[in-house]
């Protein structure tokens, strides 16, 4: 699974802060640390204190800036970790497609052409 690099150690907080704000609009619940841990997860660590020791100079580009076949991976290795997380695939695209956090995520191009 490839690695999301990140040089700012509050990528994955505006992430999960947003990510639970959706989450709560669609009538789930989720804390917000459990959201950021999921964006860690998503990202390819194990959690976010391992994201916060691997800070990167060199970043990866964000899901805004990725080409359409490099996002497409990016976006299954997302669903992928929502639904080990306990949602419904369905749930899963949804968020992914209709929430943005900056740059990231806001999937709905790329997965309006993927498979279900």
């Amino acid at each position: 699974m490839p690695r999301v690099l990140v040089n700012d150690p509050r990528t994955c907080a505006k992430i999960g802060k947003a990510m639970k704000k959706h989450i709560r609009t669609m009538g789930m619940q989720m804390t917000e640390a459990q959201c950021i841990e999921l964006c860690a997860r998503m990202f390819g660590y194990r959690n976010h204190n391992e994201v916060l020791a691997n800070l990167s100079d060199t970043p990866s580009l964000t899901d805004m800036h990725l080409p359409p076949e490099e996002l497409e991976v990016r976006a299954r290795q997302y669903l992928d970790h929502f639904e080990q997380a306990g949602f419904p695939r369905e749930f899963a695209r949804n968020v992914l497609a209709n929430l943005s956090a900056g740059r990231w995520l806001g999937l709905g191009r790329v997965l309006s052409t993927m498979p279900r």
